[in-house]
């Protein structure tokens, strides 16, 4: 399940042009149809790999923000490389 947030990170980032927008934990739930209580605890261990940060959104602080940081970025060019079974 790790590796689908961040397929889906991965994603979110390619299609912006410049720093894109965060996806809140309930997007990236709401995508993956997962709970968001089942999907907290993901985040949690990607930031603690230093793959993504999290934060409070401003305008809604039950809401927890998440974003790439530049090693979450460069890790999919590592995956890329993985050939297919």
């Amino acid at each position: 399940p790790q590796y689908l947030v961040m397929l889906m990170l991965w994603d979110h980032h390619g299609q912006s042009s410049g720093r894109p927008n965060p996806l809140s934990v309930k997007q990236i739930a709401n995508t993956l149809q997962m709970d968001s209580a089942t999907l907290s605890p993901m985040p949690k261990r990607l930031e603690a790999l230093g793959l993504i940060t999290r934060a409070r959104n401003a305008t809604d602080e039950r809401s927890t923000d998440v974003r790439l940081t530049d090693a979450g970025a460069r890790l999919r060019e590592r995956a890329l490389d993985i050939p297919p079974a």
